[in-house]
């Protein structure tokens, strides 16, 4: 096993749980996250900014999701949206990750 690989893994599981934590928040626990929450996910962790404005985060929004879809997975997500967020500030997956996962909220214990 690749210690890389490893780090890269342990990184995609920690960004899913912020994921889900935030999709699920004030709610039932979720696997997918609508736009509202998807907003408020980049906008805790400090992605949105002049450079990546709310505008882009709807355009991103809808054009990662399956069409007619009103929600995003989380591999939608993790294969469309952070890329695209990366590449638009000029910074690494890896770094919009870590924002991400900075930001989740913590769960209450309730399942």
């Amino acid at each position: 096993c690749h210690p890389q690989n490893h780090l890269r893994f342990a990184m995609a599981a920690e960004l899913k749980s912020a994921f889900e934590a935030f999709a699920s928040f004030g709610g039932a626990a979720q696997t997918e996250i609508d736009n509202a929450k998807f907003s408020k996910m980049l906008k805790e962790s400090g992605v949105i900014d002049k450079v990546f404005t709310t505008t882009d985060v709807d355009l991103l929004f809808n054009k990662a999701k399956a069409k007619g879809a009103r929600k995003l997975t989380f591999s939608q997500f993790q294969d469309v949206c952070i890329p695209e967020i990366a590449k638009k500030k000029k910074a690494t997956n890896e770094d919009i990750s870590k924002k991400i996962c900075a930001s989740s909220p913590k769960s209450s214990g309730t399942k």
